[in-house]
């Protein structure tokens, strides 16, 4: 089965208890404010955003938009800090996703965090990219 990348990295984020203690549920390809999260409130979302195309081995590679909520700068930056520290952890990773046993190779940010302002939620956010590398097939 093929892998849905930014699937994989989102069960990624909700195994690590640290992060759940900060954000509980609330990560998601887009954000549920105002349907389901409460506002205003911790909260990450991650999204495809182009990326490279790796046309010589069973890998995906692209890259993630990630945005950090929270009810004020602070506390977003708390959010955006916790999943850095896990970019930053040494190995491969493996996760369970809906179609399979989904190997991660690396989540790595290629950019500096923007410190943005939503109007339509009236939250603080940061936006910060990541190069992502996942196995295109389940493993075993």
């Amino acid at each position: 089965m093929i892998i849905d990348p930014l699937e994989a990295v989102i069960e990624y984020v909700r195994r690590d208890s640290d992060l759940s203690a900060l954000i509980g549920e609330r990560v998601a390809g887009r954000h549920k404010f105002g349907d389901g999260w409460a506002l205003p409130s911790k909260a990450m979302t991650l999204r495809y955003d182009g990326g490279p195309v790796d046309l010589y081995t069973e890998r995906q590679t692209l890259r993630l938009e990630g945005r950090f909520y929270g009810e004020r700068q602070s506390e977003a930056a708390k959010v955006w800090g916790r999943f850095n520290d896990l970019t930053r952890t040494a190995g491969r990773k493996t996760v369970q996703t809906s179609t399979g046993t989904a190997l991660i190779y690396w989540v790595k940010p290629t950019s500096a965090p923007s410190a943005l302002y939503d109007p339509d939620l009236r939250m603080d956010y940061l936006l910060q990219f990541f190069d992502v590398a996942v196995h295109e097939l389940a493993v075993a």
